[in-house]
């Protein structure tokens, strides 16, 4: 049979989906070839012809896709962006325009995203197809309830915290200024729009994280002097700037600003979850955790999530310290139904192993697209850094997913290239060296 590809950006937020996607692949039969998408991309004409997964539908990713199917490979792609939102007008911003050419296979996690991507592409309405997203049952599912030594050792030493996880990547980005970190989303194309303008468009967001950053920083110095003995962590985003984190809050008695450790342990091993409506905010309630949005400034930017649709939502420094005080558990209910798909069986992760079987068997054409001249840019060495894991870590993962999946045998598993594994049986897939 012919291979299936599963390519990672990030592997804290990917990899155990993955591999339930790549186990249930192997189960019928595929090599899997999974591991970080810049090594992958830059060996699709020497690697079998085969069904490539993608995390997205950016620009970067369409060109992905374009480079994959020129070598014969076929192309299919969730979208991990849209995994938290709850605006049509977001998820089409997500989908560039090159996708519509040069992806065989919408998968969709739920009725609206569906409607959505019919609606953005109404010509590749045969290609569209609604499985649900694998990350929906990992957290739902105590067999895969989070645990990190590090996170566990913090809680038994200091007892309870409330955590704070902030997203402000615009005004505090990792690498560059705000103004590189414009050009980075414009090259990826997620500030396209009809409704304003790029620049305006990015000004707002700038403008909304700056109402937020100063609300929760407010609410820190609050929680401080008002919690007692009860510590505060604040987690930055991953793609933040941690020092300046640590430069603001030095000196505050009872807060810890940690940047290491699973995202999801520290979410589940919280007493309260405070975030800005990012995705953390869904995780937490997927994970059956109490969780409070403090989200001022414009409507905009702060209402497409669907965080704010299962969290209670304070819109000032007040509201959010009173729903500390008495948290409330009456939000969720059935408000997901649209959004998120609930299967069991078969599961998101079967569901979407089946669909890639299917179209792998119908690759192997080489030059199924016309090359446009243009290429994503190389990796950064930050990029291939995210997407970076040993195969002793893969394995014990892969070995959770058998066992929580009731599978007794499991399935071989090896390295072929630094943070690039083969799981299943078949002929070893040896490509020239990548990046």
């Amino acid at each position: 049979m012919r291979p299936i590809y599963l390519l990672i950006e990030e592997v804290n937020r990917e990899l155990l989906s993955r591999l339930l996607i790549g186990r249930a692949a192997a189960a019928l039969g595929h090599p899997v070839l999974i591991g970080q998408q810049w090594w992958i991309a830059a060996n699709f004409e020497a690697l079998p012809p085969g069904a490539v997964l993608f995390k997205g539908n950016n620009r970067i990713q369409a060109l992905f896709m374009q480079q994959a199917r020129k070598a014969g490979h076929l192309t299919a792609s969730i979208d991990e962006e849209s995994f938290v939102s709850s605006s049509a007008t977001e998820i089409k911003a997500q989908y560039h325009a090159l996708a519509e050419a040069h992806c065989d296979l919408f998968l969709t996690q739920g009725a609206f995203q569906h409607r959505t991507i019919l609606d953005h592409f109404p010509a590749a309405a045969e290609r569209v197809v609604m499985t649900g997203n694998p990350r929906t049952d990992l957290l739902r599912d105590e067999n895969f309830r989070p645990k990190d030594p590090r996170v566990d050792h913090y809680r038994a030493e200091v007892g309870p915290f409330t955590l704070i996880n902030t997203n402000f990547t615009t005004i505090n980005p990792k690498l560059g200024d705000t103004y590189s970190y414009y050009q980075t989303c414009l090259r990826v194309g997620v500030l396209d729009n009809p409704e304003m303008p790029p620049y305006q468009r990015f000004m707002t967001w700038c403008r909304w994280e700056r109402y937020n950053l100063r609300a929760m920083t407010t609410l820190i110095h609050r929680l401080v002097t008002g919690s007692g003995d009860r510590r505060i962590v604040v987690r930055p985003h991953p793609s933040e700037n941690v020092e300046i984190w640590v430069d603001r809050l030095a000196g505050l008695h009872g807060v810890d600003v940690q940047s290491e450790g699973d995202h999801l342990a520290w979410i589940d091993r919280a007493d309260i979850l405070v975030h800005s409506g990012c995705s953390t905010g869904l995780e937490a309630y997927l994970l059956g955790r109490p969780a409070i949005s403090l989200t001022p400034g414009d409507t905009v930017w702060k209402t497409p999530a669907l965080s704010n649709i299962v969290n209670p939502v304070a819109a000032t420094v007040d509201e959010a310290e009173a729903l500390l005080r008495t948290p409330r558990t009456d939000i969720g209910g059935n408000a997901l139904d649209d959004y998120l798909l609930d299967t069991r069986d078969p599961t998101p992760a079967e569901r979407i192993a089946g669909q890639l079987s299917a179209l792998s068997e119908r690759a192997g054409d080489r030059a199924t697209a016309a090359s446009s001249g243009d290429a994503a840019a190389p990796a950064s060495q930050r990029m291939i850094e995210k997407a970076f894991i040993d195969l002793a870590e893969v394995r014990r993962r892969l070995r959770q997913v058998e066992a929580a999946t009731g599978i007794e045998k499991p399935a071989p598993i090896k390295e072929i290239a630094p943070a690039i594994f083969q799981i299943g049986e078949g002929t070893p897939l040896h490509p020239r060296t990548g990046p």
